[in-house]
């Protein structure tokens, strides 16, 4: 098992966070356990944007996966980010909306008082930034090499790899 940066209970050193697309940690921890033991078989589950992230591994690395993984599978997965945001944003789900929204401040809020000259917490503090959209749009696709929030949903799919 393997926790997302800052999903831990311990915010990470680096100015990145983790996102739908972010599979290089998940192969690190892949990479670390088949040196550790001699795996004979070795399944992945991914749940909601877990699931995402092990999809997006296994078609990126499609034929030089790892032989000992034999199965991945993946369970409510937010495949079309930029759907799913939307959907969020409806009056009827902003409950879900307001929770991943406080959650992802919040986080947000910790990481720019560890690193104010890199995250400027301004927008966020001046009630600019209401919605996930936002915080991707002003901080997130940003701080993750993408010029906008609808190029990041876009990159980060793992629908990219199987369609």
């Amino acid at each position: 098992a393997w926790n997302c940066r800052s999903c831990s209970g311990e915010m990470n050193k680096q100015v990145r966070f983790y996102h739908h697309g972010d599979t290089p940690d998940l192969a690190f921890v892949v990479d670390h356990a088949m040196q550790q033991k001699e795996y004979q078989e070795v399944f992945l589950i991914g749940y909601s944007m877990g699931g995402n992230i092990t999809l997006r591994y296994m078609g990126e690395r499609a034929e030089m996966v790892h032989p000992q993984i034999k199965r991945a599978m993946a369970v409510s997965v937010p495949c079309q980010l930029a759907h799913c945001v939307k959907e969020l944003e409806k009056p009827g789900k902003m409950f879900y909306n307001k929770r991943f929204y406080s959650k992802l401040r919040e986080k947000l809020e910790e990481k720019g008082k560890l690193m104010p000259d890199k995250i400027d917490l301004g927008p966020l503090k001046n009630g600019e930034i209401t919605s996930c959209r936002k915080l991707d749009r002003l901080y997130f696709a940003p701080i993750h090499g993408y010029p906008n929030e609808d190029t990041f949903y876009n990159d980060i799919t793992s629908l990219n790899y199987f369609i």
